[in-house]
């Protein structure tokens, strides 16, 4: 249909998944535009086509969004853009971070080191979780 963005008819939902949401920057204002556009979207359920320049309506699209803690490059998500979501900080326990480390750690001590190295790696990451 004209005017209209989303799945085609037959499909449930779309999904519009947006990884790192809270990488851009904030300028002077401390706001984000890319994410005060985003925030737009969701909050209207419009966009505005720049080639057609038309405003046009989006329907059945779930909108995911992935953010890291607000530490070092990442900014903090205003609340304005916030309250669209339900907010889930999961805590790897060490397992899954000895699992994730290790992965990382052995493939690249695989390629790059001795086979000597080889045995070291779980150890390195246990020490690296304790830390």
């Amino acid at each position: 249909m004209r005017g209209i963005i989303g799945p085609s008819p037959g499909f449930l939902k779309g999904i519009l998944m947006v990884d790192d949401v809270n990488m851009p920057l904030q300028d002077e204002f401390d706001s984000q535009p890319p994410v005060e556009l985003l925030r737009q979207f969701i909050g209207h359920n419009l966009i505005y086509d720049r080639v057609s320049k038309e405003i046009k309506s989006v329907k059945n699209i779930v909108t995911v969004c992935v953010a890291a803690p607000p530490t070092g490059s990442r900014a903090k998500l205003s609340k304005r853009f916030s309250k669209f979501f339900h907010l889930n900080f999961p805590r790897a326990n060490a397992e899954t971070l000895s699992k994730i480390f290790n992965s990382i750690l052995g493939g690249w001590i695989c390629k790059t080191l001795a086979a000597d190295f080889h045995e070291m790696t779980n150890k390195i990451v246990i020490s690296c979780i304790k830390i």
